[in-house]
């Protein structure tokens, strides 16, 4: 879909997320890389060799699979990755990556940022800019296994990453990752407004967990 002074492209990655943003011949940003190849054969495609940042909205595998691959490819080069470490998380692919990460960072070849949490911000040339809208600070920073201030647990989706995309300063697309009720409510207690042109639904379009679904649905697509 193309938005003016950029093209927004939502990748189907199956069960998963992918979207890459490109601006102009200025920047190309990924938001989550899905698990398979779907990404490495888009940016092949469109002849694409080099990413300004990969925003991860959080740990599952779905949402980080096919980064590994990306971070070992001699036609692709990352400037930085941002996210959020989750100390409940076990699987033999999130490890994989950290330990991709820290090899890569360690030869100086990109930057690792072990933070994205509300006021998150980037400019992507004159016109376009990138904003993490949450999770809050007190939400990513108590992280997963722990409770909120309801005395819910938190778990990995609660802290995923909610990314907006503005174009001449209009919010133009809504990214929510694996959005869930407790996730919610914290943005909803820190941002006021969520109007958006797009919304890219969390978790699929599948149940956010924790909450009665229509009611959640509800909510968010009020605010949005």
């Amino acid at each position: 879909m193309a938005i003016r002074q950029s093209d927004l492209y939502v990748l189907d990655v199956g069960h998963g997320n992918a979207a890459v943003l490109k601006v102009r011949d200025e920047s190309v940003v990924l938001i989550d890389v899905g698990r398979h190849n779907v990404v490495r054969e888009f940016l092949a495609d469109e002849g694409i060799e080099h990413i300004s940042t990969v925003y991860i909205s959080h740990a599952d595998q779905d949402h980080i699979g096919a980064l590994v691959g990306l971070l070992g490819s001699e036609e692709i080069s990352i400037d930085r990755v941002l996210l959020n470490t989750d100390s409940l998380k076990r699987t033999k692919v999130w490890r994989d990556l950290l330990y991709e990460l820290d090899s890569e960072q360690r030869k100086g070849n990109l930057e690792t940022r072990l933070s994205l949490v509300c006021g998150d911000f980037e400019k992507l040339g004159e016109h376009v800019s990138i904003e993490v809208l949450g999770p809050s600070v007190y939400l990513a920073g108590l992280g997963p296994g722990s409770l909120d201030s309801r005395n819910r647990k938190i778990r990995t989706n609660s802290i995923s990453a909610v990314i907006a995309i503005y174009v001449d300063g209009k919010r133009t697309a809504l990214l929510t990752g694996d959005l869930d009720r407790i996730g919610l409510d914290d943005l909803l207690d820190k941002v006021n407004d969520l109007e958006s042109t797009i919304l890219v639904y969390p978790h699929h379009g599948g149940s956010p967990g924790g909450t009665d679904p229509v009611e959640f649905s509800e909510e968010i697509l009020l605010k949005v």
